[in-house]
């Protein structure tokens, strides 16, 4: 018997929502080493500490603080709920948390990924109310007012049954878009200032936490699609959604991968065909 399957029964027992089963198997499947008893002492002090030390190996120190005043954060906010399926969430943490630890690494996006996962199904147990409205309710109630001339702003916010949002909504006519990577510009008010745009969105993918960034990549690289000016800045090598506007103003989210990308390498020039795959260090040889 694992402490998932005193989980499992335990959720049994109180007649809790038995999806909350496939929640606690996240992140290691039927392998669930540590105490059995739910309610042995958590490493709330420990574990924490441990995260930091560990993966200081594979990310900066900043970094490595950061995850574990998250992790120490969610399990004190876990706690606090006092709620059977709370307490069960923070078993999970603690479990799989020094379960990832022990594995061998990358271990960084792994404790990321179990806080982040995890911290959302605590949210959701806290704030779902099936009372709330739709979403869509809310989008159907938005009121919008005009900022600039042809720019208008609103704001759906609310409880509804999947939780509370907090969207801004902006709505342009025949706006021009200029995409580009601000970093060291000052705050995305003052980025905006300096362009002289009226309104301005921070967005886009970008290296942070990988634990393999090596030169002449560096955290904060922009890893997306990313075109200024009709030059392309940086080139969609992983295929993400990228936001796109055409020369006649139309808009457009689509998702662009590397076909049709020219590849200059030296005096050797290649266009990237439709069946091409990407590689990375990922799929070399140790």
């Amino acid at each position: 018997m694992s402490w998932l399957d005193a989980c499992r029964e335990e959720v049994a027992r109180r007649g809790l929502d038995p999806d909350l089963v496939e929640v606690l198997h996240a992140f290691g499947g039927p392998d669930a080493p540590g105490p059995t008893a739910l309610d042995a002492p958590l490493p709330r002090v420990a574990l924490p500490a441990r995260i930091e030390q560990v993966l200081a190996s594979e990310v900066d120190a900043d970094q490595a603080a950061l995850f574990a005043r998250r992790f120490r954060s969610l399990g004190s906010w876990l706690a606090s709920l006092k709620r059977p399926e709370a307490a069960l969430l923070q078993v999970a943490l603690y479990r799989r948390g020094a379960q990832i630890l022990d594995a061998p690494p990358p271990r960084a996006l792994r404790v990321r990924a179990l806080v982040d996962y995890l911290w959302s199904h605590a949210s959701l147990l806290q704030n779902r109310r099936s009372d709330a409205p739709l979403l869509t309710d809310l989008a159907a109630q938005l009121r919008t007012r005009e900022f600039a001339p042809g720019l208008r702003h609103g704001l759906i916010e609310g409880p509804t049954r999947e939780g509370p949002v907090h969207i801004n909504v902006l709505r342009a006519r025949a706006p021009h878009l200029l995409t580009l990577d601000a970093r060291g510009g000052g705050s995305l008010s003052e980025v905006a200032a300096s362009h002289g745009a009226q309104a301005a969105i921070s967005g886009g993918f970008f290296l942070y936490s990988e634990p393999d960034i090596a030169p002449p990549s560096r955290r904060t690289d922009p890893v997306a699609l990313l075109i200024t000016r009709g030059q392309v800045e940086r080139p969609p090598v992983f295929a993400r959604s990228t936001l796109v506007q055409e020369e006649g103003g139309r808009l457009s989210i689509e998702r662009i991968g590397m076909e049709g990308v020219r590849v200059r390498i030296g005096a050797h020039e290649v266009t990237v065909g439709a069946s091409a795959r990407l590689v990375h260090r990922a799929h070399g040889l140790a």
